[in-house]
């Protein structure tokens, strides 16, 4: 016993170093052009989403949150007592604030080691009890939880000690155990809703003891004596847990409709929408095809763990429901109701599985005492089992022991980057914004074309992209940022996907001239973006080169033949409307009804299609598929850039040559545009009159005369008065033109041109005079 206690000690010793390491990592005296003094940098969005919450808290009736629950808001206002919000915009206040939340994450993860410790002793004695908090000390995705503070942990925390208090209170009979773990529950259901599963195995432990000690003492009592023993403890209990998630989160009672309202991701509802997948997120595409239940099982649960650590998890999970003690099949039980409730989610982060490590780890150890026969076996298959997943923790900790690779990209282009050149940059979660003068710099603005893009032809898409590179020399960005998303999903984002894959490949007219990785497993890889992201991501730079005009009109003529691509089809149909083949374009219109991923685009010329045969109930049901996009584009209905989408469609309909059309879609989104908020209007207008320059292109005259007028009607603006009053001029019509003219200038005084040319009008009138 002694020798195994010297053995194990300079292992959690090492344990303990692994979770500490970089604790203070963000701060830097890497300083962007345009600040002063050192900077400390934050990259994990749920982190700092926590910490403002926290600070900007004053009534827990008025929650600043409710996505998560409002017990790690509190834990943090206490360990931030003195900071406001304000606070996180001085670099030295951050980093004492930041350092602060981490320290409590910190505390946290070395919690789980010892609930772990006390549940694995139920079990096992002597080092065998210490076996499972080793294994869960260096697992990848433990290790990154101790890093920031996040409620996954405390979830986790919470849920070790219920199961713990169970286990205690089932063997022991104690109501105040039982009355412990109710309370535990209800602090579990205020860090996530779903730890009131935990009462579940509160019951079936209860109920499973109450049956036993029927069967072992023959009981007879009468009815109320059976009823109180098996009812009135639950019911107590239950009573506890619910009135505790009361108290922490009183606005359940007081309003709760503030679960269900839907103004940002930090609201309950919207995130329950994006978690099961009814709306899409950026960061939620490279979820879209996996499996559920089984991705966590054969990509993540390989990368909380390590790959040889979860086999044997995932074995002794099974031995234990099936050959395991009722206490044990208990937590088997509770693992099951977790994962069913998060693995069939269309969301797939792999630190949704932070809660279940304990107890895998817990199995993992067990399996390998009782399993092998004999002792010098499975101490053999332990002690390998403990130094691949030593090597993994430690691998995976050299992260933190190094400056953030973001962090060692901006260094590189602030030294080797020309201050005159453009440097293209994405936003999003994991972006470089913050470390790059924003003068140097400019948005590649991918989410444009994220809700826009279905509305767009894909050859229209490209040439968005080509006016985006053309103002950049360099092009920086975080693969798990967009790349990784997009290039998932090339069905529904061809022309997206394809830029990133052809980038990469060095086939967009830019070369790769710096890479800052760091690889965190070595026995699996990085499937997770958003677990890469948060701490050690890959930046790649690119530069341009003298290929670049002809890489993009290779790209033009070849986006054409992506089979993801259907401006094919839509300008074969489009010839159909226009040569009145409407038994060819039934045939499109059928087809696009048929397939549930056709870009709402599609439904505009179905809804037209249908309208032409005389079908009124088959063509107002794709114009509410395009006015309310379902499936795959429901993320549309919620578009913050939904104002642009006439243009967009209209512009599409213009290179199709469906120029009516292209101007009823115009006039409905004016129609439309009351339900948008007034300060998008102006940018409304700039997208109606990016339309009439097109048609002007196209010499369409007369529809160019009723775009701008429309874009009047959203937002006056001069330009659209001085075009309008031109075309009224080289008309002769000057009572128009001096009418359109003077309005120009009441918006504008300091117009000298249009001055000038009332004042040339004046002239000629004065001299036509008598």
């Amino acid at each position: 016993m002694k020798m195994a206690g010297l053995l194990l000690a300079p292992l959690f010793a090492l344990a303990c170093y692994v979770h500490w390491v970089g604790f203070d990592r963000g701060a830097s005296d890497f300083v962007p052009a345009g600040r002063e003094g050192a900077i400390f940098y934050n990259f994990h969005p749920d982190e700092e989403t926590l910490i403002r919450a926290a600070l900007a808290l004053e009534n827990p009736f008025e929650p600043t949150l409710t996505s998560y629950g409002a017990l790690p808001v509190y834990l943090l206002k206490v360990a931030l007592v003195g900071h406001e919000v304000a606070d996180l915009d001085a670099a030295l206040t951050a980093g004492q604030i930041y350092c602060k939340a981490r320290l409590l994450a910190l505390l946290i993860a070395l919690g789980n080691l010892l609930v772990l410790w006390l549940l694995a002793r139920r079990f096992a004695q002597g080092a065998w009890a210490l076996l499972p908090p080793l294994l869960l000390a260096f697992s990848p995705l433990a290790i990154q939880q101790a890093h920031f503070y996040t409620v996954d942990g405390l979830f986790a925390l919470l849920s070790m000690l219920v199961l713990w208090c169970v286990l205690c209170a089932a063997s022991g009979d104690s109501r105040r155990l039982y009355m412990l773990a109710a309370l535990l529950v209800g602090c579990a259901g205020a860090v996530r809703l779903n730890g009131l599963l935990l009462g579940g195995i509160l019951l079936v432990a209860h109920f499973d003891r109450v049956r036993e000690n029927v069967r072992r003492e023959n009981a007879r009592g009468n009815m109320r004596e059976m009823v109180q023993r098996w009812l009135a403890l639950p019911a107590l209990c239950g009573f506890v847990a619910l009135a505790v998630l009361v108290v922490l989160e009183p606005y359940l009672l007081s309003d709760p409709s503030l679960l269900w309202q839907q103004r940002w991701h930090g609201d309950f509802s919207f995130s329950l929408n994006i978690a099961k997948g009814d709306v899409l997120q950026t960061w939620t595409l490279v979820d879209v095809h996996t499996t559920a239940y089984l991705h966590y099982l054969t990509a993540l649960l390989p990368l909380a763990m390590g790959w040889p650590l979860a086999l044997v998890a995932l074995v002794a999970l099974v031995y234990t429901g099936w050959k395991g003690s009722r206490e044990k099949q208990w937590l088997v039980v509770w693992c099951a109701l977790y994962f069913a409730l998060v693995g069939g989610l269309h969301t797939k982060p792999v630190r949704y599985l932070m809660p279940l490590l304990p107890l895998l780890a817990l199995f993992a150890a067990d399996w390998c005492r009782i399993f092998f026969s004999r002792r010098r076996t499975a101490l053999i298959f332990s002690a390998a089992l403990v130094l691949c997943t030593l090597l993994q923790g430690l691998f995976f900790a050299r992260i933190y022991a190094v400056e953030d690779a973001r962090i060692q990209a901006a260094r590189w282009l602030a030294k080797e980057v020309p201050n005159e050149a453009k440097i293209g940059l994405e936003k999003g979660a994991f972006t470089l914004h913050k470390l790059v003068d924003a003068q140097r710099t400019a948005d590649l603005n991918i989410l444009h074309l994220f809700y826009t893009g279905p509305y767009m032809l894909c050859a229209q898409q490209v040439d968005y992209m080509r006016a985006r590179a053309d103002q950049l020399d360099y092009i920086a960005l975080i693969t798990a940022n967009r790349q990784r998303q997009f290039t998932a999903v090339p069905e529904l984002y061809p022309v997206v996907a394809d830029f990133y894959t052809r980038l990469l490949a060095g086939e967009m007219g830019y070369k790769e001239v710096a890479r800052f990785a760091r690889n965190s497993s070595l026995f699996s890889g990085d499937v997770d973006p958003s677990f890469t992201g948060y701490d050690h991501p890959t930046v790649l730079v690119f530069k341009r080169d003298m290929e670049f005009s002809g890489a993009f009109e290779w790209w033009q003529r070849d986006i054409a033949s992506n089979i993801h691509c259907g401006d094919g089809d839509l300008a074969d149909w489009a010839s159909a409307l226009q040569s009145k083949d409407l038994a060819s374009a039934r045939v499109f219109a059928e087809r696009a009804n048929e397939i549930a991923s056709a870009s709402p685009l599609a439904q505009v010329l179905a809804a037209s299609t249908f309208h032409r045969l005389g079908d009124s109930e088959q063509a107002r049901r794709a114009e509410l598929r395009y006015e309310y996009p379902s499936g795959h584009w429901s993320h549309l209905r919620k578009s913050p850039t939904a104002h642009r989408v006439p243009a967009a469609t209209a512009a599409s309909l213009l290179s199709l040559g469906l120029v009516d059309l292209a101007v009823h879609v115009l006039k409905e989104g004016v129609g439309n545009s009351v339900f948008y908020p007034f300060g998008v209007l102006a940018d409304m207008a700039d997208t109606y009159m990016a339309v009439a320059q097109r048609l002007l292109a196209q010499e369409e005259i007369d529809p160019m005369q009723e775009v701008l007028a429309l874009s009047l009607q959203l937002y006056e603006k001069p330009a659209a008065y001085n075009t309008l009053a031109r075309i009224a001029y080289f008309s002769h019509d000057y009572a128009r033109a001096d009418s359109l003219w003077r309005r120009s200038l009441a918006l504008d005084p300091a117009q000298a041109m249009v001055r000038a040319s009332l004042d040339e009008m004046a002239a000629r009138a004065n001299q036509a005079a008598p």
